[in-house]
């Protein structure tokens, strides 16, 4: 942060203790006074990759309140017409003695603004514009803290409430921040989108690359996100992520990722949708940072992919089940899965060519998976159906078809 103009520190109010004297500390509750202020006609907040923010005004007050209680406020105008407000207290950081105590101090406040660049945000939680490509250029904010603790050589908590709305979406919630994690255990609604454009799609795509291809806008109506048993690590420690989740997607435009168009026919209506398609809810599960989500159809273009899989943040990979029609499927892909199994299965049972869908598996890291044929599985779900009338009694499908398993 650099000040434009030169700044102005006012001291209204001073008294300490001495702490020369005997079980005296600088900060004696009994003696302490406080009443200081700072004020700055401008000032350019610089954002690494990202354009400054610059200040119009800047003003803070710090000033004792209360035995023990000290009252902090400043607010900022941006050069472009935004606006923010803090308003908080610090209760009890001196002990009894008025020695300097983090264990004992508490803070709790708001923080409310008008038309704030989302770029500042961005650069302090480090999401490398993920809030800007989410929420829009400027948002209005609302948030509250309670029961803030800072203690020393120990993780920060707090519990929060926050709201977030901005051109493109709204963001809300509440929870608590403890142990490196974010709770909000208790059923919630905390993502309204009413537009998602390719770029906010793309950061997601190795996640789960055949679901978050998605373009919405804000003609389609909006998609919903609701929570359950939500715990977020804030450090990275994906092993201990847990929830429930909704996604409520309504109508929108799907894209293959790029993994999926290697086996799909170049078909400009089938490697995108020019129309919105509705989509039914999807219903995703995370236990120790391994997401699970249930079977959903998936509608691109004049298709309909059927998927459900798993994508373990932890060890940085996924494995995930994809049901594409045959019709679909370049020619290079069709000969891959007539081959080996599917291709002695082909020749020797009766109506196994007449199969609608087949199953791919997507599997490997996330940033780089791999697609490649699922005979098994499509005999494991769906195997009885072509191979029971060929099984003697006491028979397998493993037995008729030699092979060790199923998986």
């Amino acid at each position: 942060v650099t000040a434009v103009e030169p700044f102005q520190i006012q001291l209204e109010r001073l008294a300490v203790g001495n702490p020369l004297t005997q079980g005296v500390g600088l900060l004696d509750p009994t003696l302490v006074n406080l009443d200081a202020s700072l004020n700055a006609k401008g000032a350019s907040i610089a954002i690494p990759d990202r354009p400054a923010i610059e200040l119009s005004e800047v003003s803070g007050r710090v000033r004792r309140v209360g035995q023990s209680t000290y009252g902090i406020t400043a607010n900022a105008s941006t050069e472009s017409g935004g606006t923010l407000e803090l308003n908080g207290l610090l209760q009890n950081p001196a002990d009894a003695t008025g020695r300097l105590s983090l264990e004992t101090a508490e803070v709790r406040g708001t923080l409310k603004g008008n038309e704030i660049p989302v770029a500042l945000a961005d650069a302090m939680s480090n999401t490398d514009g993920l809030l800007a490509d989410s929420l829009g250029p400027v948002v209005d904010l609302d948030a509250e803290i309670q029961h803030g603790r800072l203690i020393p050589r120990q993780p920060p908590s707090a519990d929060l409430r926050f709201s977030v709305r901005g051109p493109r979406a709204d963001a809300s919630g509440y929870g608590r921040l403890e142990n490196r994690m974010i709770i909000m255990s208790e059923p919630q609604t905390i993502l309204t989108v009413r537009e998602v454009r390719p770029e906010i799609a793309a950061r997601f795509s190795e996640i789960i690359p055949e679901l978050l291809q998605v373009e919405k806008r804000p003609e389609d109506g909006p998609a919903i996100i609701r929570t359950a048993r939500l715990q977020i690590p804030t450090n990275g420690e994906w092993a201990n992520g847990q929830g429930d989740l909704t996604i409520a997607l309504g109508t929108a435009r799907f894209r293959s990722s790029s993994v999926l168009s290697s086996v799909l026919k170049a078909t400009g209506q089938r490697q995108q949708g020019s129309l919105g398609r509705r989509i039914a809810p999807i219903h995703i599960t995370m236990n120790d940072g391994v997401i699970t989500y249930d079977p959903f159809t998936l509608p691109l273009g004049d298709l309909e992919l059927e998927s459900e899989g798993t994508v373990d943040l932890v060890q940085n990979s996924m494995d995930v089940i994809v049901w594409i029609p045959v019709a679909a499927l370049s020619d290079e892909a069709a000969g891959k899965f007539n081959t080996g199994l599917g291709s002695a299965l082909g020749r020797s049972v009766p109506g196994f060519g007449k199969l609608s869908t087949v199953p791919w598996r997507v599997s490997g890291e996330l940033t780089n998976p791999t697609i490649r044929p699922a005979p098994n599985v499509l005999l494991r779900r769906r195997g009885s159906e072509f191979l029971g009338p060929l099984l003697r009694p006491g028979e397998s499908l493993q037995d008729l078809l030699s092979i060790p398993d199923l998986r």
